[in-house]
Formats: structure tokens, C-alpha cells, sequence
């Protein structure tokens, strides 16, 4: 086959020059530990047609540890831990919650790809070059997180919509975590009319708070000399050649 030709020749030529690709080669066949195909150079072939589906089973293996373990250790799995249960199912609310906008608003909070400050200060640091997480909407001092803009901020402009959610919020407990847990993860009993309504005002809360954090557009304006240039240019020129002649 062509692919086989290429490969061959991909090989021979690593053989002789040295290059990255026969490093490359090198190093998956020691961490699979299938050196020995290498060092063995008389059964390299044999080796290799009769290992090849074990070493790409190794190497789906430990791409799978690595990847599970540089997530467990992730800043943001912890955070999703305090908050969710860790189940292996679909959450519910991704089925109760009709509206697309309301799920995706919820989504953001749950996996913290949201606009709030302890997701994005990760990114941006302020003038002596520290992180900050601080709430940038009150005077509290304290991390933005999710607990704290639904419960805790003292942001005039959710104040109306925080009382309204609460005031139909099915919840018997003012313990601010608990509530979080409960609306993040629908877990509360109520009909479908209020569910509909709560998780509207949650919406509301993130849009406005979404407004504020994105940057104002900068918007480039032309001279006004060169507006008023061109305007006299283009009324001037039909006649140009008149008062040429």
C-alpha cells in the first residue's frame, strides 16, 4: 500500500539522519514499555505487527490517567465538587428547564465557564500584578463566586430580581451554599409554571452581571477634516476638467 511506502520510507530516513520523528518513535515504544521492539533490530517487523494493537491500547490507558488526573487536581473540578454531586448521569435540568437561554445560563454557573470573578480574574491581573477575586460590584471584600452574586452581593441592580427569586424559591433553609446546590441542581419540588419563573430570574441576575464585565466597544471614527475633504472632492469633481480648460 501507498501508506506503507510512505511509512517506509518515513523510517529509512529517520535511520539514517536521526531525526525527531525516530526520537519520537523511540519514546512512545519506552513508555508503552515496548523498548525492546526498538533494541531488537533483526525483529523490529515482527515485533511491531504483533504489539502494535497492545501499544495503541497503553497509549489510550495513559492518556486516559493523565487526563483524569491533571482534572482531579483542576482548580475548577474542585469547585464543581462543593457544589454538585458527582454522578455518571444526566442532569435534570438539562429536561425540566425549557428554555434553551436558561440552560445555557445554568450550564455556566455549574462548569464555572462563567463571566464572574473568581473565573476571570484567573486571566487578568490587577495594577501591583496580584489575581484578583474580589466582588467588583460591592464593598464586601469577598470572592465572587457563585454563592455570593445569587445570595450575598449588595449590587443595587439584582436586588429586585434576588427578592423576587426568593420569594418563590421553594427552598426551607438560609444557609447560602445549600440554596445554591439546590438551584444549580434543581433540587427542589415545584411545578413546572414556578420552575420556569425561577430560573428565569437567575437569567436576568447573570445577563446583567454578563453586561457589565463585557468590555465597551471601541469604535473608530474617521477625521472629521477628511469627511468634509472628501465630501467637497467628489462635489468638485465633475466639473474639474471645465475649469481646466
Amino acid at each position: 500500500m501507498v501508506e506503507n511506502d510512505v511509512l517506509k520510507s518515513a523510517y529509512n530516513h529517520s535511520d539514517r539522519n536521526h531525526s525527531l520523528w525516530r526520537d519520537g518513535v523511540q519514546n512512545i515504544l519506552t513508555v508503552t514499555g515496548a523498548a525492546d521492539v526498538w533494541d531488537n533490530p533483526k525483529s523490529k517487523k515482527k515485533h511491531l505487527n504483533s504489539q502494535a494493537r497492545e501499544i495503541q491500547k497503553r497509549l489510550v490507558d495513559i492518556t486516559y490517567q493523565n487526563c483524569h488526573a491533571e482534572f482531579e487536581n483542576s482548580k475548577k473540578h474542585s469547585q464543581y465538587s462543593q457544589l454538585h454531586p458527582i454522578y455518571r448521569t444526566k442532569p435534570e435540568y438539562l429536561d425540566k428547564v425549557k428554555d434553551p437561554r436558561h440552560r445555557t445560563t445554568i450550564t455556566k454557573l455549574r462548569t464555572h465557564s462563567h463571566c464572574l470573578q473568581t473565573e476571570t480574574g484567573n486571566y487578568t491581573k490587577n495594577e501591583e500584578g496580584e489575581r484578583n477575586f474580589k466582588c467588583p460590584n460591592c464593598k464586601s471584600e469577598k470572592n465572587e463566586t457563585v454563592t455570593h452574586f445569587l445570595w450575598e452581593c449588595a449590587w443595587e441592580k439584582i436586588q429586585t430580581l434576588r427578592s423576587n427569586l426568593l420569594q418563590i424559591l421553594p427552598i426551607n433553609t438560609t444557609d447560602h451554599c445549600k440554596r445554591t446546590k439546590a438551584i444549580l441542581n434543581l433540587d427542589f419540588l415545584c411545578s413546572e409554571k414556578i420552575t420556569q419563573r425561577i430560573y428565569s430570574l437567575l437569567h436576568k441576575m447573570y445577563k446583567i452581571r454578563e453586561k457589565t464585565s463585557r468590555k465597551p466597544k471601541v469604535i473608530i471614527k474617521p477625521p472629521i477634516f477628511s469627511l468634509y475633504s472628501l465630501t467637497f472632492f467628489l462635489a468638485f469633481f465633475p466639473n474639474f476638467y471645465q475649469f481646466k480648460d
